[in-house]
């Protein structure tokens, strides 16, 4: 006797959903293990620490920090903090900030809201003892009353895909239209 169609299905779900949860805690050991091997023999416990717009303004007025705006490069061309440097988020790491040489000045993260920062601290963790987000990033920053260089209004990347797509759909719906009305019927 056949199982029916419905029940075969029910058979490999269970089947996927079982080796997919295998799967899932072996990765998870596996990964637990290469974290406890990297950080085995490490003396220091890396820190992430946060900063209000005041004080971070203060050290980079002393010249004992540097504000690292990790935003894309639209975000940055609209606004910036005048004391930042640039450094997209996706290209952070110690040789880069070594490479800008201030690698003597404690280095503070800056996005727009300090969720891209804090992650781009934790990657940067495993590299650099200290390293501290601006928290609330340039939106923050901006409340406080302190100063941001407004450039041109950019579209972001996403937005720019967009409106590429939707461009691409007219064109192609227009052409359509225009070779034969019983393409679309």
């Amino acid at each position: 006797m056949q199982t029916p169609p419905a029940t075969s299905i029910i058979v490999i779900f269970k089947r996927f959903l079982f080796w997919h949860s295998f799967e899932m805690s072996v990765f998870s050991v596996l990964e637990k293990l290469n974290y406890y091997n990297k950080n085995q023999g490490n003396a220091h416990i890396s820190t992430i620490s946060r900063i209000t717009p005041q004080n971070a303004a203060q050290l980079v007025e002393e010249e004992k920090a540097i504000l690292l705006n990790i935003r894309s490069v639209g975000e940055t061309v609209a606004e910036h903090i005048p004391a930042s440097l640039f450094l997209p988020f996706d290209i952070v790491n110690k040789l880069r900030i070594e490479e800008l040489g201030v690698s003597k000045k404690a280095p503070i993260l800056v996005c727009r809201s300090g969720v891209r920062a804090v992650q781009t601290a934790k990657s940067l963790s495993n590299e650099i003892e200290d390293v501290t987000v601006l928290d609330g990033g340039i939106v923050q920053w901006k409340e406080k009353g302190l100063p941001v260089t407004l450039g041109r209004n950019a579209l972001s990347l996403d937005r720019q895909v967009l409106v590429g797509a939707g461009g691409m759909m007219m064109l192609f719906t227009i052409l359509g239209l225009l070779a034969s009305i019983s393409f679309f019927f």
